[in-house]
């Protein structure tokens, strides 16, 4: 069966034909006889149904969210589906059983500021990410027709922080800084004519 990315089947491109998906569980519904599924990848968001009848119920039950799947089945159209289409699972497996997510449950803004790291797992956070890397992207294309390197300097810090081995204290200009050779430090650009 052929591996596909989400956004290829909400185009269209994979009717009524045998894939594989990869992904997380991104929310889970459960009823009597059918469990709903919405997968994510790094692509998109789909909806899975298992029936009670089905052997994927067993591991389906088990499932949480944030855990990892490999998904088989065939997607058909359903205006009633995010998306607008939907994966009739044939077979689940289990990539890894992720603990009770958090923020299902508590979501102040206190609480989410101590869990950034699933609060940006969020569909607005993800789309926020996205908008930020073609904004990024959109730069790096100017600077490079223009003829300008970007170069990633060290940065001065005047405090030390989490992971110090990564700092060399100095004196500039009488004040205690720290350089700080962080591998994402802010890049410049330097024109090169």
């Amino acid at each position: 069966m052929a591996l596909v990315k989400i956004r290829q089947i909400l185009e269209g491109n994979c009717k009524d034909q045998k894939v594989t998906v990869r992904g997380w569980v991104y929310r889970k519904r459960e009823g009597k006889a059918l469990i709903f599924l919405l997968i994510r990848d790094s692509t998109g968001v789909i909806q899975s149904t298992i029936k009670k009848d089905s052997p994927c119920w067993n591991d389906a039950q088990k499932l949480t969210i944030e855990s990892s799947l490999i998904l088989e089945g065939t997607p058909r159209e359903d205006t009633r589906a995010p998306g607008g289409f939907e994966i009739g699972a044939e077979i689940l497996e289990i990539v890894g059983l992720a603990e009770t997510f958090p923020i299902s449950k508590d979501k102040s803004e206190e609480f989410i500021r101590d869990m950034r790291h699933l609060w940006l797992r969020s569909r607005k956070m993800n789309l926020v990410m996205k908008v930020r890397a073609e904004t990024l992207k959109a730069a790096r294309e100017y600077f490079e027709q223009q003829k300008y390197t970007e170069v990633s300097p060290p940065m001065f810090i005047s405090a030390a922080v989490e992971g110090g081995s990564t700092l060399f204290g100095l004196k500039y200009f009488e004040q205690d800084l720290y350089l700080h050779k962080a591998a994402n430090s802010t890049s410049k650009y330097s024109s090169t004519h």
